[in-house]
């Protein structure tokens, strides 16, 4: 190895930035003569027929081989050296890296695309100076380089010119008028750029010392005249506050001190003191023109004032910051309630009527063109670029004509714009036309509310057979029938497979209560509690007096099993009834018991009455629906339920317009003189419920009507359970 290879230290690659390192070795192998090695040399496999001279340079080259290869394999880090372990060249070497970190000759392109579309779209931003700026162009300029992209100076100085902001424009006039574009270099551009962004920066700090210093010699002068500008400051804040002038807009001044009053109006500029015929603008380029000079050329150059002007010519303008029309009739959907108003190039202001969506005919199919703004005083239809690239569309300038490729499909173009005159893109749009729609009542409705809400498929089967005359077609219409839900509607049966039984004793414990009995036993009981085990079918029998002592006995029974059986009750079924379902009996099964579930009491079916409700939800403690009863003001969990999509609740109006359903409602029969004092505790609970239907009722009015899991009747239990009567023992009477 040279005296020079010593010196320099090879660039560690652990990664990223791979196009840096790649030129940071390449000039590296350069320096050693090793740069032709890396690029590739062959090596004859049979050297035994050459002469020594060949043997000697052919050992040279393997030698310097070797030394390549070995310098790359010294230049990666540890975790990307097993990639290169096995190539024996230092080409082979080279080609690893450069395909898996640079990609194959086809993601290369892609990524070339990408680069050159930031490259376009890269502007500088207000808060950047020229130096961050130039960086950042330089940065992505390399990154081209390095896939192949030729980046010469005159298209970097116009990339410069063309995306500084604004505050830049006076030194960029001054460049393009008195210096040469083609000749001018990127470090003398970059200089006169620096240069007058620093005087401008000394210029502000002068003029923010200066006012500084200004205030502080007014505050004298104005300590006699606090008063005075108070007044003035009231005064300008009045006229700030006032509702614009209908006349010429602004809001210092009423309508009656309008200098403008009575003057007429161009209808053209909405300017004053002249009429439209006696515009002398009448006729000049509008919205987004830029005046020719014929000293040199524009860019960008957009205008509007052209021989087409038909209603489907759009013109394609990257000065627009949205697509605009003037055509109402173009619009698929348009929201008339969008308001705002949009800046024209000429400083003109005009304002838009609305957005909404354009329908236009294509070769691949019908396209929807969304956030069309519609600005009827728009004498041109603008078609924003920048909008189209937001959408994902691409739009690419070239010779002569402007070509849209697909969003989704970038190989797909749309579109293809030929240039015309005074260089715009006039492009021709077939709009899509709209369909009248007639509305016709349908008589299967009325048929089926004349023959007494008889069902669909018996109508068409009176009309297949012409079993009626002057019967039409009938068709069978979703939707749901009001009076056919409250006549008709019946209990849904449970669906199979659901049924889930315990796996081990006291694991679920069904319970309920039986009385009152007409005659009572010995101990005056007329009650009596049933508790089930699912597993076991062990029965246990508890009697009453009350119907108020169903929480003590729980409570013994709870005792007494848990001991014997050295388990915990987990589960516990009953038909919510008033004896269960109390705030002391729910606390207690929270703290004792895993879970308690309520299945549905069987009540008369003579007493059904169809209520209308609001869905609100789904039940959590079981497989029912959540419905808010508009009538009771209650929150009923039911599982028959019938569901209109079509209907709604208006909580203003309190009447039926969209989503409402229908549940059966079934009241139970009349129950003995005991059950009185719980019949009148219910309803004086129920005219204590808020009477507003957006406050959520309390928990004690929830009604449930449907069982978390299938239940069984008590009957079917009995038959396979093993029975045992508990009472006391002494049967004296009293």
């Amino acid at each position: 190895m040279s005296s020079l290879a010593k010196q320099i230290s090879v660039p560690i690659f652990s990664g990223q930035n791979y196009d840096y390192w790649a030129i940071k070795m390449k000039t590296y192998f350069q320096s050693q003569k090793l740069w032709e090695i890396v690029e590739g040399v062959t090596l004859p496999e049979d050297s035994s027929t050459s002469s020594s001279a060949e043997k000697g340079k052919l050992e040279n080259k393997k030698a310097k081989d070797s030394e390549a290869l070995y310098y790359i394999q010294t230049a990666v880090a540890d975790h990307i050296f097993p990639r290169i372990s096995v190539a024996t060249s230092a080409k082979e070497a080279w080609s690893i890296l450069q395909k898996e970190y640079q990609g194959s000759a086809k993601v290369r392109i892609i990524k070339l695309q990408t680069l050159r579309r930031d490259f376009e779209n890269m502007k500088m931003k207000d808060s950047e100076t020229i130096d961050e700026y130039y960086t950042k162009v330089r940065e992505l300029v390399n990154q081209l380089k390095a896939y192949g992209e030729d980046i010469s100076e005159k298209r970097v100085v116009e990339k410069l010119l063309i995306s500084v902001t604004e505050k830049y424009d006076p030194i960029v006039t001054t460049i393009e008028e008195t210096k040469d574009i083609i000749t001018l270099t990127v470090t003398e551009l970059v200089g006169s750029l620096e240069a007058y962004e620093k005087r401008r920066s000394r210029r502000e700090e002068n003029s923010l010392e200066n006012a500084f210093q200004s205030k502080l010699n007014m505050r004298s002068q104005n300590s006699n005249r606090k008063e005075e500008n108070f007044k003035s400051t009231m005064e300008d804040k009045k006229k700030q506050n006032m509702r614009p002038c209908r006349i010429c807009k602004r809001t210092n001044h009423l309508e009656k001190d309008c200098y403008f009053r009575g003057k007429p109006q161009c209808r053209n500029y909405k300017r004053f003191g002249h009429m439209e015929k006696d515009c002398r603008l009448k006729g000049n380029h509008q919205a987004n023109c830029i005046e020719e000079n014929n000293s040199r050329d524009q860019l960008f150059y957009t205008c509007n004032s052209v021989a087409e002007t038909g209603e489907a010519t759009w013109y394609i303008d990257s000065a627009a910051s949205n697509h605009m029309t003037y055509n109402k009739g173009a619009f698929q959907t348009l929201d008339e309630s969008f308001k705002t108003n949009v800046k024209l190039g000429d400083n003109h202001i005009v304002k838009v009527e609305g957005k909404g969506s354009v329908a236009i005919n294509t070769k691949k199919g019908t396209r929807i063109i969304n956030d069309v703004m519609y600005i009827p005083n728009l004498r041109t239809n603008l078609f924003s670029v920048g909008q189209m690239m937001e959408k994902g569309y691409t739009l690419h300038f070239g010779g002569d004509s402007c070509t849209i490729y697909d969003n989704k499909d970038k190989t797909l173009k749309i579109a293809e714009v030929r240039m015309k005159e005074h260089r715009c893109f006039p492009i021709h749009l077939q709009y899509m036309g709209r369909t009248a729609m007639k509305a016709q009542e349908d008589q299967s409705w009325l048929w089926h509310r004349r023959l007494g809400h008889f069902n669909f498929q018996g109508l068409k089967i009176l009309h297949q057979k012409k079993m009626m005359t002057d019967l039409p077609q009938i068709q069978a219409i979703e939707g749901a029938c009001e009076a056919c839900l409250q006549g008709k509607q019946h209990k849904k049966p449970f669906p199979s497979g659901t049924s889930w039984r315990a796996k081990a004793v006291l694991e679920l414990i069904h319970t309920d209560v039986c009385g009152p009995m007409r005659t009572p036993s010995h101990e005056q009981n007329r009650y009596f509690i049933l508790f089930i085990d699912d597993y076991s079918r062990m029965t246990w029998v508890y009697f009453m007096r009350e119907k108020s002592e169903v929480f003590k006995v729980f409570k013994k029974f709870k005792n007494l099993v848990e001991k014997q059986s050295g388990r915990s009750i987990k589960v516990l079924r009953s038909d919510r009834g008033k004896e269960y379902n109390n705030s002391e009996f729910d606390k207690f099964c929270e703290e004792e018991v895993s879970a308690m579930y309520i299945f549905q009491q069987r009540k008369g079916t003579n007493w059904r009455e169809d209520r209308e409700g609001i869905f609100l939800g789904y039940s959590t403690q079981s497989k029912g629906y959540r419905i808010y009863n508009l009538k009771t003001k209650k929150l009923i969990i039911s599982r028959d339920v019938e569901f209109d999509e079509d209907a709604m609740w208006n909580w203003d109006e309190e009447k039926v317009e969209r989503q409402s359903v229908m549940i059966p409602k079934e009241t139970p029969p009349q129950q003995q003189q005991e059950e009185g004092t719980d019949q009148a505790e219910m309803e004086r609970r129920s005219q204590q419920a808020p009477g507003s239907p957006r406050r959520p009722p309390p928990s004690e009015e929830i009604e449930e009507e449907t069982p978390p899991r299938r239940t069984k009747l008590l009957s079917d239990i009995y038959e396979t359970c093993n029975f045992i009567m508990l009472e006391p023992e002494n049967f004296e009477p009293l």
